[in-house]
């Protein structure tokens, strides 16, 4: 779930695509880092180019994250990379 944190609270926050999309545009942003906590707690991210999202990947996901380097995900041997 997304948040932001206001007079030390973190406070729920949800935006549509079209949001998402128009501030893309207009704040001329070039870089998205996806951030998230893996199934042990971890802190995980990866960065990707703005000119690449898509709402789809929004909406569904994105198909291009490699779960062996992340604990619980999948092992090396099940990797789609290898």
């Amino acid at each position: 779930m997304p948040y932001k944190v206001s007079h030390g609270k973190a406070i729920h926050v949800s935006y549509s695509p079209d949001e998402v999309f128009s501030r893309i545009q207009h704040e001329g942003i070039q870089f998205i880092d996806l951030q998230f906590t893996g199934l042990t707690g971890h802190f995980h991210h990866t960065t990707i180019s703005a000119n690449t999202f898509t709402p789809e990947q929004m909406r569904d996901g994105l198909p291009k994250l490699d779960g062996s380097s992340i604990v619980g995900f999948t092992s090396i041997e099940d990797s789609d990379l290898c």
